[in-house]
């Protein structure tokens, strides 16, 4: 979501919609979970990428913003988030049927594919993206379509977990300086993006072999040198 008051673009990625081509959506909406509080006023704009099966994020820059976009759009003012871990009315967009509509009324749409919504605007509003607070695609009367982070339940299986980070403010190194870990196990340390990338700059992380049944447990530790809090840009699944 974004994150200043200066524009931001977002990705958001569902895969594996089991939609048919052309057939009616039903009012549809993406529920997001508080990250941190803002009561910034915010102005969105949502589309969804015009393409028949949208691909994964890339670190590149303009990986995002360069995508097609879809001709339909939608429009949110969120109200203030003033409560971290929330997920409820105040953090659901409007209906956002027109934008699948008419990425599934495509030619080559399948059953199966993936859609990308994309989000730019101002204001701040700051969501999380770990798997147990991803934002979730669902369906007028509750039924779940897709969730971009959902993991099969037990048995445990095998995953490749990737992670997305982007520093969205101009920071000196050293300034937000964090370890991550997965599954309680450190998979990387002293993350300092202001160092190695600079702003707005993406680096994507990918780790293999991660078990996981129901929850994949995704930890930020702030260095206690830093004076800026950990960040996380987006997160992705994909089965071994």
């Amino acid at each position: 979501m974004t994150k200043d008051k200066t524009q931001q673009i977002v990705g958001v990625r569902f895969r594996n919609l089991k939609l048919k081509r052309g057939q009616k959506i039903a009012p549809t909406f993406i529920q997001f979970t508080v990250d941190e509080t803002g009561s910034n006023p915010t102005q969105l704009s949502i589309r969804a990428e015009a393409t028949d099966n949208a691909e994964e994020f890339q670190p590149q820059a303009g990986n995002i913003s360069r995508r097609k976009k879809t001709k339909a759009t939608v429009s949110w003012s969120p109200e203030p988030w003033i409560k971290e871990g929330e997920s409820g009315p105040g953090q659901t967009t409007p209906n956002l049927a027109s934008l699948i509509a008419e990425v599934i009324g495509r030619p080559g749409w399948k059953p199966g594919n993936a859609i990308a919504f994309i989000i730019t605007g101002n204001g701040q509003r700051v969501a999380q993206s770990s798997a147990t607070g991803a934002p979730n695609l669902t369906m007028q009367k509750d039924t779940e379509i897709e969730q971009s982070t959902s993991v099969e339940s037990a048995p445990e299986k095998s995953y490749s977990v990737l992670l997305y980070f982007a520093e969205p403010d101009l920071l000196k190194p050293g300034e937000r300086v964090f370890d991550v870990a997965l599954q309680d196990k450190i998979v990387l340390r002293k993350v300092d993006l202001a160092k190695t990338t600079g702003k707005n700059q993406g680096l994507v992380k990918r780790f293999g072999g991660v078990r996981i049944s129901d929850v994949l447990k995704i930890t930020l530790q702030k260095s206690p040198s830093a004076t800026q809090q950990p960040i996380l840009s987006g997160v992705e699944l994909i089965a071994e």
